[in-house]
């Protein structure tokens, strides 16, 4: 016995096989108004498992973009007995963390601009921007290279001076960031204050990891930096900046994109799929495939941004620590499963790592086993 129920885009189709439910198969079209959603699938998993119905389930998605505010999450009880979440044939869906900018106006200054409410209230924002499918270049000088630390401040750790003629002070103010490069990691910090006269910086954050190596001049007497994020940066095309105070969102466009027909999104989600297990539970038969998987939000912490290396840096609180417990929070999350399996899945556009895992709370490992991650042949 066959049952189909319709509703906007999806389509569930439960196959019953003797007393079981059997296999439930979810086609889920791009999001439009009063279609179905990705959300509305996994929700109806979930009801069925509501209902002690755990068999393998199946969710197919056609051509398009899926947008989502949050992480897809995976546990054991919506997965149950296996889930795969794979591309219709020949399609090519994305699930998007990011949100489409909406409100532009073209500026007299040969910028697009628009006010992000959400911004302006202080609850989003957002260190990443894509245009047409392209990551723009946060607003930065130089423009191209780097300037020198002429002289580290006592410490070696908190300020320095730099060479007026490489960068420009009077460009520089607190809604700026230093993104300073070490030997092999690099450390971010926004700008206290500004000292026109002698051009000289005060950062809000020190430079580096607590370790000695990565004071100022460790590495080399005068080490490369450059300025990002500030709204005065904003002078080449390509180059886009965002001011907390106003929320207005600056973009400088290329000669030949119009305003009409570009597509402007910002990341919002912080993760997009979590797979997480628990002691007693763990998570088994999860099967992603021929998804593209795009736009993730990772802001730089209030404190500032110390990399160790891979991934790793310093969290900074009541003691400063560097463990795994501190990596970049990936963009899927597999934690405490069993089996878990990506195939031809593409990571594009994503603030920081593609995957990872991690130990479960209370439990001694991950339990990960048969994690089998395959690429595309094609980009």
């Amino acid at each position: 016995m066959k049952t189909t129920t319709r509703f906007g885009a999806l389509a569930l189709l439960l196959a019953a096989a003797g007393p079981a439910w059997g296999q439930l198969h979810l086609q889920v079209g791009p999001s439009q108004p009063g279609a179905a959603t990705l959300e509305d699938a996994l929700a109806t998993i979930a009801n069925h498992r509501a209902r002690s119905d755990r068999s393998a389930a199946e969710v197919i998605l056609g051509d398009g973009v899926y947008p989502i505010e949050g992480p897809i999450v995976l546990d054991a009880g919506l997965v149950g007995e296996g889930l795969t979440i794979r591309a219709a044939p020949g399609s090519e869906p994305t699930i998007s963390g990011g949100r489409d900018i909406a409100g532009w106006r073209e500026a007299g200054d040969g910028t697009w601009r628009a006010t992000i409410g959400e911004v302006q209230s202080g609850s989003w924002w957002f260190e990443e921007l894509f245009v047409d499918g392209r990551r723009a270049v946060r607003a930065r000088a130089p423009n191209a290279g780097y300037a020198r630390v002429v002289r580290a401040a006592e410490d070696n750790r908190t300020g320095f001076a730099f060479d007026p003629g490489e960068l420009a002070p009077e460009l520089l103010d607190s809604r700026c960031e230093v993104v300073f490069l070490h030997d092999w990691s690099i450390s971010r910090s926004p700008i206290a204050a500004v000292d026109r006269a002698r051009g000289a910086l005060t950062l809000a954050a020190p430079i580096g990891c607590s370790a000695a190596q990565f004071a100022i001049t460790n590495f080399e007497p005068h080490p490369r930096f450059f300025v990002e994020g500030g709204p005065t940066l904003l002078d080449a095309p390509g180059e886009w900046s965002l001011d907390r105070a106003s929320g207005e969102l600056a973009y400088r466009p290329h000669e030949g994109e119009e305003l009409r027909s570009a597509r402007i999104v910002a990341p919002k989600a912080p993760a997009l799929v979590r797979i997480v297990g628990a002691a007693g539970r763990p998570v088994r038969g999860v099967e992603i495939r021929g998804i593209r998987f795009a736009h993730t939000s990772w802001p730089i912490p209030a404190y500032g941004y110390a990399e160790g290396q891979a991934s790793f840096y310093e969290q900074r609180g009541m003691r400063a620590r560097m463990e795994p417990a501190t990596l970049y929070p990936p963009r899927s999350r597999w934690c405490g499963r069993r089996t878990a399996h990506s195939r031809a899945a593409r990571s594009k556009a994503l603030g920081v790592r593609g995957s990872g895992s991690a130990r479960g709370a209370g439990a001694a490992a991950s339990g990960t086993r048969w994690c089998v991650t395959a690429a595309p042949t094609a980009s």
